[in-house]
C-alpha cells in the first residue's frame, strides 16, 4: 500500500433507529485554503453514487462505490420518510483525492444520517492503515418521521490522520447487520507543519511592505 494512502474503516455498530441525512453539523474551517468538501445525498437513480457537488474537489474526481448482496444490498427511492437511501450489508467505500503536498496531518469530518438495525449504541469503530485516531463529536436521535415506524440518527466524527496523505480510502462499514444511509458529508483539511506556517505569515508580511 502506498504510504501516502490510508484506508479507513468506518463500522456502524449494530442499532435500530432510522436516520435522518442534513448538513447539520459542517466544520468551521470549510472552504479554507488545503480544503476539500463532498457530500451525497443519493436522491437520483440513475446514478445514486455519483457525488452532489462534482468538481467540488480541485484534486480531482471522487469516487463512490457500494458492495454487498441484493436484496440486502440496494438503493431505495424512499426508506422510513427518507428520500434515496442506500440499504448494504457490506460496505460504502469513498475514494477522495486530496492535497499531494507534504502537510503534518490531516483532519477528516464525517456527518453521516443512517438507520441500522438490531439496535444497541449507535458508535462508529475506524481502524485506519496508518496511525489516526477517530473522535465521535455529535449523536443525535432525529424525529420520527410521518408515518414511519423507525428512527434514524446523524453522527458526526472527526478523523485525525498522520501523517498527511494524499488520498483518503474510507469504508463505511454495519457490524453484524444491515443499514440505511440517506446522506454522507465529508470534509478535508491538511494541516501544514509549524515551519510551513511561519513562511507563509512571513511571505504575507513581506508583500504587505512591498506594497
Amino acid at each position: 500500500m502506498n504510504a501516502l494512502k490510508t484506508a479507513v474503516l468506518i463500522g456502524l455498530f449494530a442499532f435500530s433507529a432510522h436516520l435522518y441525512a442534513e448538513d447539520t453539523n459542517p466544520p468551521t474551517w470549510r472552504g479554507d485554503e488545503l480544503t476539500t468538501y463532498q457530500y451525497w445525498e443519493f436522491n437520483t437513480s440513475d446514478n445514486p453514487l455519483a457525488p452532489d457537488n462534482p468538481g467540488g474537489n480541485p484534486y480531482g474526481d471522487v469516487q463512490a462505490t457500494v458492495t454487498g448482496n441484493f436484496p440486502f444490498t440496494q438503493w431505495l427511492d424512499t426508506h422510513e420518510g427518507y428520500q434515496g437511501v442506500w440499504q448494504f450489508e457490506d460496505y460504502i467505500l469513498l475514494e477522495i483525492p486530496n492535497n499531494p503536498a507534504p502537510n503534518d496531518y490531516k483532519e477528516v469530518w464525517i456527518q453521516i444520517t443512517y438507520y441500522a438495525e438490531e439496535a444497541a449504541n449507535p458508535e462508529i469503530l475506524s481502524v485506519p492503515a496508518l496511525s489516526g485516531e477517530v473522535q465521535v463529536l455529535e449523536k443525535t436521535e432525529l424525529p420520527l418521521q410521518p408515518g414511519a415506524t423507525l428512527t434514524y440518527w446523524h453522527a458526526t466524527y472527526l478523523l485525525t490522520i498522520e501523517p498527511n496523505p494524499d488520498f483518503e480510502t474510507i469504508y463505511i462499514m454495519p457490524r453484524d447487520c444491515t443499514a440505511w444511509v440517506d446522506e454522507l458529508i465529508v470534509d478535508t483539511i491538511c494541516i501544514p507543519e509549524p515551519s510551513s506556517i511561519v513562511l507563509l505569515a512571513v511571505a504575507g508580511l513581506l508583500l504587505r511592505r512591498r506594497r
